[in-house]
């Protein structure tokens, strides 16, 4: 056999994909064997991982921040009581003429997103016509000295409280076109989300709305009163998260690849699942990941290999997306028989 087509060791890169190039950002990418295919492969496993941590705080998807306004201090959440503050997608672009909205950003401080959040829920911070359920009538503050995030409503006689991340009405609204976008050429679409997934867990907000919030006594009015007492609290009242801002993208990537396939599987059983790459720099730093800490070898190999594709994908498992800036390289071992 021509031992050519028998390296011990293959580099993918993703600055060697020329079809990124007309996407602007991408989160798969795939090299292509130089001349012939890889022959004969036993056996793979990850050397290296590479890529530069370029990406804002918030996922596009988790933009929406929902809370309930209530009548009175034991009324019961419902679809009709639900509202919302959302921060646009940072790449959004308006049609001419258009200005109410609130972009999201690259966030230093738990302040700047409060900042963001009070500028949404403001005059001019969005439109009812395409947010349906907008909320402009809640103040976003940051206690320092807690490191946590309150809100708190502002109309004189009614109640308020935050809805969890797996309220029926927050996912019955994300399934729904409550939320819209105002797109360039003035057609619309459904502003990106993904169930489960609120700006309320990035506030701090963390409770589900469905279990029984921590700390509630007796005086519980209703589990979607998703916050520590499982009480609306009258206007004016603070509110406080009962975990802290998250300001960090995700906590790992997972990297899926054709060449592994059923060697690996990821935690929500999607097959070829290569290597989970952990978050252990800041935003716009360059995360290393070295595959030596023990033996792991994909041994459900194609006698043949003709491309290395490579997925990358967030803690939701949504895609990862990176601009065409942003090189990823990995590293495999290749083992024959």
């Amino acid at each position: 056999m021509n031992r050519i087509n028998q390296p011990d060791r293959i580099s993918v890169d993703s600055f060697m994909d020329t079809t990124t190039e007309s996407n602007g950002e991408y989160f798969t990418f795939v090299n292509h064997a130089p001349n012939t295919a890889l022959v004969g492969a036993k056996a793979i496993q990850l050397l290296r991982v590479s890529l530069p941590y370029t990406v804002l705080n918030i996922p596009s998807y988790q933009l929406v921040f929902y809370y309930h306004k209530l009548a009175t201090a034991t009324s019961v959440p419902s679809g009709t009581t639900l509202r919302a503050v959302r921060l646009y997608p940072h790449d959004y672009t308006p049609p001419t003429g258009f200005t109410a909205f609130t972009l999201n950003a690259f966030f230093q401080t738990p302040q700047e997103l409060v900042d963001a959040l009070n500028a949404a829920s403001g005059v001019g911070g969005d439109n009812v016509t395409y947010n349906t359920i907008w909320g402009n009538d809640v103040i976003f503050a940051y206690d320092a000295e807690a490191n946590q995030i309150t809100m708190r409503g502002t109309t004189g006689g009614s109640f308020y409280c935050n809805a969890g991340y797996n309220d029926p009405f927050v996912l019955a609204s994300q399934a729904s076109s409550a939320v819209l976008i105002l797109n360039q050429d003035n057609s619309t679409s459904r502003q990106p989300s993904t169930p489960g997934y609120t700006l309320n867990l990035r506030v701090g907000f963390a409770m589900s709305g469905t279990s029984r919030p921590r700390g509630a006594g007796s005086n519980l009015v209703s589990n979607l009163c998703a916050n520590l007492t499982g009480r609306p609290s009258a206007n004016a009242l603070d509110i406080y998260a009962d975990s802290f801002p998250c300001l960090n993208y995700t906590s790992n990537i997972y990297f899926y690849s054709n060449v592994v396939g059923n060697s690996g599987f990821g935690s929500v059983n999607k097959k070829n699942l290569l290597c989970v790459v952990p978050v252990s720099v800041p935003l716009g730093g360059i995360i290393t990941y070295d595959g030596h800490s023990g033996p792991c070898y994909a041994t459900k190999v194609a006698n043949e290999v003709y491309s290395v594709d490579m997925e990358m994908r967030d803690d939701a498992n949504m895609p990862f997306y990176l601009p065409d800036s942003a090189n990823v390289n990995v590293e495999l071992s290749i083992l024959y028989e």
